[in-house]
């Protein structure tokens, strides 16, 4: 494949380092048995960079990345007020064949 060949602006260890954590929802849970997987990435990355780390690190082959970038949410404790920081949410679908076994470990 031509795509995994090509030159990345960052270094794999850089791009992982972008990861947060992936989402242990019920949702993610009941789409993992269709091979969606659910990851919290920073704001900086590509569509391209995810599917790039997800293909090299669990050695899977990634069918399509869908992104959506949540809201910034206010949050009161008594008199304070917080903010919970915007954030961005990948939806990865892995081929037929392909899954990812140890994510909710």
């Amino acid at each position: 494949m031509a795509n995994l060949d090509k030159k990345v602006s960052k270094p794999l260890s850089e791009l992982l380092s972008l990861f947060k954590a992936p989402v242990i929802t019920e949702k993610s849970v009941n789409l993992a048995r269709m091979r969606q997987y659910t990851f919290l990435v920073d704001r900086s990355l590509t569509k391209k960079d995810i599917k790039q780390v997800i293909e090299k690190v669990f050695e899977v082959q990634v069918e399509s990345v869908r992104t959506l970038i949540l809201p910034i949410k206010t949050k009161r404790l008594k008199t304070s007020k917080g903010r919970i920081s915007q954030y961005k949410k990948a939806y990865i679908k892995l081929k037929t064949n392909y899954e990812i076994t140890n994510i909710f470990d």
